[in-house]
């Protein structure tokens, strides 16, 4: 049995523990990560943000010709933080770069998206009984590092990892080991 852990900066994925999915490119409809050392899952039931309330993957892109610049937004909606207090979403934003459709997800094949907070950036949406907080990262990465067409099924196939920090208050959150492998059709590809 060949085991390999898949590096995503400072945050190396544990490929071992049962509490997160394992790390594949296959298309298997889950993603995951650590959310200050509890685990977090989120699978693949079609996302919309008209109706966010739905678990799953979620690509937006800008049409707003009056916007300083395109821009893609990765979500994965609302899912339990297991044994934390609440639910949370996971949102990626990644500016003058424009996704509108499955097919342009190929040409990111291999890409890091360094979290910098100008080009790119995340948010971590905690949600707990009745508020929401909204923390944006000071430092991470997003690796898009697999992508596979396949046009029988009319979707691609979307595989990487990710790991950033936010802050809250006095204390740093860590998103930490974080991988997602997802179908990308149409419907999960819309403007914003």
């Amino acid at each position: 049995m060949l085991i390999a852990a898949v590096s995503c900066g400072d945050y190396e994925a544990d490929i071992l523990d049962p509490r997160l999915p394992a790390y594949s490119e296959t298309g298997q409809g889950e993603g995951g990560a650590y959310i200050d050392h509890y685990p977090w899952r989120v699978s693949n039931i079609p996302a919309s943000f008209y109706s966010s309330s739905i678990d799953g993957m979620s690509w937006r892109y800008s049409l707003d010709p009056s916007a300083d610049s395109e821009q893609t937004r990765i979500a994965f909606l609302r899912s339990a933080i297991i044994n934390g207090a609440g639910m949370a979403s996971i949102v990626f934003y990644w500016k003058d770069q424009r996704i509108s459709n499955p097919s342009d997800l190929k040409m990111t094949e291999g890409s890091k998206i360094t979290l910098d907070n100008e080009s790119a950036w995340a948010e971590l949406i905690l949600y707990r009984q009745n508020s929401q907080d909204t923390l944006r990262s000071r430092s991470g990465a997003f690796f898009i590092r697999y992508v596979e067409n396949v046009p029988e099924r009319e979707h691609v196939i979307v595989s990487g990892t990710f790991g950033f920090e936010v802050e809250s208050g006095d204390s740093l959150i860590k998103v930490s080991s974080g991988r997602y492998d997802f179908n990308v059709d149409h419907y999960n590809i819309r403007p914003f």
